[in-house]
């Protein structure tokens, strides 16, 4: 049976610690134990007036399963890809058949503020669920459709290479696996110039979609302008490689909040006969694939203007463009009151969801385009999800010390193990790493700080069972 998109991770229910650094919540502890008042209560209160500020602003009231069925080219793909699958799970299909929809359709379409359809998509789930299926079913694709030239490296070793590619291949989409160690080759402070300004290009390549790409000068090599370039990348990986090789300069250089998350949580899907063979491309996929690459190819995009194609612009109807300023009043509201490390989050779910309405709509009508209603509604949920997501998750998992590290592992092993607690002793197995003291400590913090509580029961045979449940 297919995981459906409701085993895609989604936010609990939000606490004012949750808005707290893991140092604050240490010092907390330390000054509750010794019977002080801290200002941090301070911090306290204030984080609970952000949350009841933010209490309309939150989880989807759609349902979770929608995410994975958009209309159009984009649900085909995951329903092909889905057939030839052991181990189906459409969310991990998901983002793979958005991005290549993404490069097929760049530098030809834009939203009427000039968005583009080049998206930055990563897709977390645990070993064995099965993320290289959907890489391996987009690379056959492409090649029985001729249209593999749209697909990029799946390594890329120096921004000069990156600005090399994009120049050779304007749209381009990049499939890659491990992105974990990608992430860690770019923001690892001891990586080279070469690597830590792949990073800056990225960023710059992301928001120059729309106009040009200015490259860079060397004293060998003249910076070349490249227009309208159109690079998306779908990348999967385990959450703890992922996570690990951030720190906390990746949330405020902005890279991170340009992603849309797709993040899968539960048990994998039980071991099947795929009904149909990989290579069992039908014709008409391939057709509609080619209705996208080809599109403009004569009329409008057969000219240039200094160099950068002109592209078609797409509209939203009167019921996508009411759906999408309420989602903004409701962005808005929650920037108010939202701390400064979630401001860039939010400051970006707008524009990650017109991406994905544009690029859903095209996949719907290459001829015709337009964002329904509909479309806009689902690229709403999907990136209000992913927003909530990457606010969680990197408050929890990103951590610069070694003692900060520790008090996120611990607290997360704890928060997965949900209403059935764990013990300390399987705490001290997950961790094998961290010394028992340093343990100790921090489970003593997580008590006094409200993160946790700690219950001894006495179960069968009068024997005390002694578990850690989070709050």
């Amino acid at each position: 049976m297919a995981l459906t998109c409701e085993q895609i991770d989604v936010a609990s229910e939000a606490h004012p610690y949750d808005l707290m650094s893991p140092e604050q919540l240490m010092q907390l502890a330390i000054s509750r134990s010794a019977g002080l008042t801290s200002k941090l209560e301070d911090v306290v209160d204030a984080a609970a007036e952000r949350l009841h500020d933010r209490a309309t602003f939150g989880r989807s009231l759609a349902r979770i399963e929608d995410l994975c069925a958009p209309p159009g080219l984009v649900g085909d793909l995951i329903d092909w890809m889905e057939a030839s699958s052991d181990r189906p799970n459409r969310a991990l299909l998901l983002g793979a058949a958005l991005t290549l929809v993404s490069v097929l359709a760049g530098r030809k379409f834009a939203s009427p503020s000039n968005l583009r359809t080049n998206n930055y998509i990563i897709t977390l789930a645990p070993s064995g669920h099965g993320k290289d299926h959907a890489i391996s079913q987009i690379k056959l694709l492409s090649e029985a459709a001729g249209l593999d030239r749209f697909i990029g490296p799946a390594r890329i070793m120096s921004a000069s290479a990156l600005r090399k590619l994009i120049k050779r291949e304007p749209s381009v989409a990049c499939f890659i696996d491990e992105f974990g160690g990608f992430m860690h080759q770019i923001h690892d402070r001891r990586a080279g110039i070469h690597n830590a300004m792949i990073r800056n290009d990225l960023l710059e390549m992301f928001s120059a979609a729309g106009s040009f790409f200015a490259g860079a000068e060397y004293a060998s090599e003249p910076a070349a302008k490249v227009y309208a370039p159109n690079l998306s990348v779908s990348g999967t990986s385990t959450p703890a490689q992922f996570w690990s090789s951030l720190s906390s300069l990746s949330t405020v250089d902005g890279l991170l909040a340009r992603f849309i998350l797709i993040n899968v949580a539960g048990e994998k899907p039980a071991r099947r006969k795929a009904p149909a063979g990989p290579r069992d491309v039908p014709a008409q996929l391939i057709k509609s694939l080619h209705a996208v690459a080809d599109a403009g190819s004569s009329g409008n995009l057969s000219r240039l203007r200094d160099g950068s194609p002109s592209p078609i612009v797409v509209p939203l109807t009167s019921e996508a463009e009411i759906a999408l300023d309420e989602f903004s009043a409701e962005l808005d509201k929650a920037d108010a009151s939202s701390p400064d490390e979630e401001q860039p989050f939010i400051a970006r779910a707008r524009e990650n969801a017109i991406k994905l309405a544009l690029t859903v709509a095209v996949g719907e009508s290459p001829t015709a385009p337009e964002v329904s209603g509909t479309t806009m509604r689902w690229a709403i949920e999907f990136s209000r999800l992913s927003m909530e997501t990457l606010i969680r998750e990197s408050s929890d998992r990103i951590a610069d010390n070694e003692r900060g590290e520790a008090f996120n592992r611990i607290l997360g092993l704890i928060r997965k193990a949900g209403s059935a607690g764990i013990t300390e002793g399987r705490i001290a197995d997950r961790a094998k790493h961290l010394d028992a003291r340093l343990r100790a400590q921090i489970l003593n913090d997580l008590q006094l700080a409200g993160r946790v509580r700690f219950e001894r029961r006495t179960g069968t045979g009068g024997r005390a069972g002694e578990r850690y449940y989070a709050l």
